[in-house]
């Protein structure tokens, strides 16, 4: 891997304001293939890539088209993943290039949801704030609403990490995900239909 810093600006994106603040990225030796389209039906397309490249691409996503982003992206966790999740600390800057690509491809009434779990500071039996950041964030420099919050237990995992839980047992497991609901409104997806997930 290598790392690329980017100029800092002060500027704003013209559109909607946004942020447009500076970072230090990693980025692959090689740059990531094309997305390529794998499946298609009369409701909709999946394209296998990059997800950044695909948002940025006008040609197959237009902006303000999008009504709800479903995602779980790497958690920004102590111990590295051969998927290359960034360490909690880098972890907002990294995640600021996906914010404004969703906020500019998602429609106004738009929604964008997010499963992301938390993690520990190395060497000691505390937590980290790395995912409260990045939703403090996405608030405050991106203008998201959280529209609600929820908690979703899993008592499958693993029971980590061990220095804490299993070997000192100074600490529980953490078995519990975060999961925001973030939108551009304070009023997204005015459906009847919400009352089905309710009743």
């Amino acid at each position: 891997m290598i790392t690329q810093d980017t100029p800092k600006t002060e500027s704003l994106n013209s559109e909607h304001g946004l942020p447009m603040s500076s970072q230090t990225v990693a980025i692959a030796e090689t740059p990531p293939p094309t997305p390529q389209l794998a499946f298609t039906t009369g409701s909709g397309c999946i394209y296998c890539g990059d997800s950044l490249q695909l948002l940025n691409n006008q040609n197959i996503v237009r902006p303000g088209s999008v009504n709800i982003i479903m995602t779980s992206p790497p958690f920004g966790l102590v111990r590295k993943k051969e998927y290359g999740n960034v360490d909690a600390d880098q972890y907002v800057d990294w995640f600021r290039p996906f914010a404004e690509a969703f906020y500019n491809v998602l429609a106004d009434n738009g929604s964008l949801v997010i499963d992301i779990g938390g993690s520990w500071i190395s060497g000691q039996p505390t937590r980290s704030l790395y995912h409260y950041e990045l939703l403090i964030m996405l608030c405050r420099e991106y203008h998201f609403h959280l529209a609600q919050e929820f908690y979703w237990w899993n008592p499958s995992k693993l029971p980590t990490p061990a220095e804490w839980v299993t070997v000192r047992r100074i600490r529980v497991k953490d078995a519990v995900n975060c999961v925001w609901w973030l939108s551009k409104t304070p009023y997204p997806w005015e459906y009847p239909t919400l009352a089905s997930f309710t009743s």
